[in-house]
């Protein structure tokens, strides 16, 4: 455990579910199993003391959760037996600064009669000035009545008090696609995170795509509006100041030319060849911004890999350095899926079972306090998706219609 500093030994969970005995916090009482949690800190990582550490216990296989909270001793909660996520927080203000860590663990099996050791490790994590909104990914039902993938959008928020210029600033969906199998890139270790089929960039050369404070950027496959194309349930996305995912160059045979006055796009920073569409998954799709330090064609010939469990597969991936990623949000339609980003990025999921075609977005929520004070939109960020984010009925955009 080389750059790790062990610190706080211990939350004793026990388990087999009592249907109707509580104990004083309002969980079932413990009958028999325990799960020893062991924190442990980066050395990038400081905290004041690992009290005041939230935990929360989420049964992979029937979506109980159950919550915790560290003392300077222990904390015990009940749980049945199966298997777990666990992820932990704590959040603490120093003079004017916040300090965030996150820490998860992935597929602890609890066992009747036995004691599981498990070490969360806590990963500062960071604040970024531009984070992700809100994902409309669902899409709709469509006049012929058959589900209508072509509207789909990202948006984009400036989250501090600085204009924040867009330049050279990256959009991507993780690997995998679909979150129903475990991607092989996706370990403590691992350096980076995989970006599948399409990295996009917004172009400039430093100073041309302003972003003001509380201002949003529109990214959408297909700059079009949908609506006027008789789609009633769908969003006019042909709006001055959306940016098209799009560039003629590529076979994008799937896709629309942007239709908006000023017709903006963002430039491909890096594509796979063969797919004809940058739609993303309409179940449970990862999206995550990022920026590189060295230009983008040196970068991209540096940071192409494939898949070491494949290892005959021509398949490549883009390979994001975990230390420029700047914001994530990983989307779940199910509690039982598969993680791509890491806890730093997103230390949870935001669980929407609402289905395809159903017109469902996930929205980041907004700080109120932050808000009234800033005197413009600040949106909750911290890193965890399932506190940050909800699912919306309405889409922002569709309720501009």
């Amino acid at each position: 455990m080389n750059r790790l500093k062990l610190i706080l030994s211990l939350l004793l969970v026990a388990a087999v579910l009592s249907s109707c005995e509580k104990d004083e916090n309002g969980n079932p009482k413990p009958q028999g199993a325990e799960l020893k949690i062991l924190f442990a800190l980066t050395d990038e990582a400081t905290l004041s003391d690992l009290s005041g550490i939230a935990v929360k216990i989420s049964n992979i296989d029937n979506g109980l959760t159950y919550s915790a909270e560290s003392t300077d001793s222990s904390t015990i909660v009940s749980v049945e037996p199966g298997r777990y996520t666990l992820t932990a927080q704590k959040r603490e203000h120093v003079g004017n600064t916040e300090i965030v860590l996150n820490g998860k663990a992935d597929d602890v099996i609890v066992q009747v009669g036995e004691t599981e050791e498990v070490t969360i490790t806590m990963q500062s994590t960071k604040k970024s000035a531009i984070v992700i909104k809100e994902v409309y990914y669902t899409c709709c039902v469509g006049e012929n009545g058959k589900n209508y993938l072509k509207d789909q959008y990202v948006i984009l928020h400036n989250n501090s008090l600085d204009t924040i210029y867009l330049d050279g600033l990256c959009l991507a969906h993780a690997y995998r696609t679909r979150a129903t199998s475990p991607t092989h890139f996706y370990v403590s270790d691992s350096s980076f995170v995989a970006a599948f089929n399409f990295a996009w960039t917004f172009p400039g050369q430093g100073r041309q795509n302003p972003l003001p404070p509380g201002g949003d950027a529109v990214c959408a496959p297909n700059c079009i509006d949908h609506v006027g194309l008789g789609n009633t349930n769908s969003v006019d996305l042909s709006k001055a100041g959306y940016w098209a995912m799009y560039n003629s160059e590529l076979d994008l045979s799937q896709q629309s030319p942007p239709t908006t006055p000023d017709k903006l796009t963002m430039d491909i920073l890096w594509a796979r060849s063969g797919p004809t569409s940058c739609i993303s998954s309409t179940f449970d799709p990862a999206w995550f911004i990022f920026r590189v330090a060295e230009t983008q064609s040196q970068f991209v010939e540096n940071h192409i890999v494939t898949d070491p469990s494949q290892p005959n597969s021509s398949m490549t991936y883009l390979a994001v350095p975990r230390g420029c990623i700047y914001d994530g949000v990983e989307i779940f339609d199910a509690p039982n899926r598969n993680k791509r980003l890491f806890a730093e990025i997103d230390n949870s999921f935001i669980l929407n079972e609402n289905a395809i075609g159903s017109g469902y977005s996930v929205l980041r929520k907004r700080d109120e306090a932050a808000s009234a004070e800033c005197g413009f939109e600040v949106l909750q960020d911290t890193n965890d998706s399932s506190a940050d984010f909800e699912p919306q009925a309405t889409p922002t955009l569709k309720a501009e219609n």
